[in-house]
Order: C-alpha cells, then sequence, then structure tokens
C-alpha cells in the first residue's frame, strides 16, 4: 500500500468519528433545517438528519474502500473526484423525496 491509500483510509475514518462525535452532542442546526423548511415546505426534520448522517457514512465507506481496493495514483485521484461528484448529485436529487413530508395520508 502506498501513502496516498493511508491517507484515503484516515479520511474515511476521521469521518466516521466526526459523525460519532455530532450524532452523540445530539447534532440539530436550526438554521439549516429552518433553510430546509423554507425551501421544501413542511419536512421531517428527524428524517432530514438522517439522511444527512446516512450520505455522511456512505462517503466514508467509499474513502475507506478506495484506500483499500485502488492501486494506482491517477486512479485513485479520478475516482475520488467521480465519487464525490455523484455523491453530490444524488443527494440533491434524493433529499427532497426522503425529507418531506407527505400530507396525502
Amino acid at each position: 500500500m502506498d501513502f496516498w491509500n493511508y491517507i484515503f483510509i484516515a479520511m474515511g475514518i476521521g469521518e466516521i468519528i466526526g459523525i460519532k462525535v455530532r450524532r452523540s452532542t445530539g447534532y440539530r442546526n436550526k438554521k439549516y433545517l429552518s433553510k430546509l423548511e423554507l425551501k421544501y415546505g413542511n419536512i421531517d426534520t428527524d428524517r432530514a438528519i438522517k439522511y444527512d448522517f446516512l450520505c455522511n457514512y456512505i462517503h466514508a465507506g467509499v474513502l475507506i474502500l478506495l484506500g483499500l481496493l485502488i492501486r494506482d495514483m491517477m486512479m485513485a485521484i479520478t475516482s475520488i473526484i467521480t465519487v464525490t461528484v455523484l455523491s453530490v448529485i444524488g443527494y440533491y436529487i434524493f433529499r427532497k423525496r426522503y425529507i418531506t413530508v407527505n400530507e396525502n395520508n
């Protein structure tokens, strides 16, 4: 394993530790949730926070997998850019569907 493999693994583990710390301290950013409510209307705040944590866990897992599986440095740089762009696009596509409260029920 090269040096950058360990950097990817350390970033993934650091992100997981950061998620655990934020979750144990009762992370609820009122300003962020109020902006989401203004943008999407009636939202479920618990689901919104769970969705943020879920996306962070997925990104941390991808970083760890990249550190373990990819051997070539240029392939690693290309894949980290691709994965980051795809995860950001996926986050914004599915966020509205997941956090809004269905008023028909």
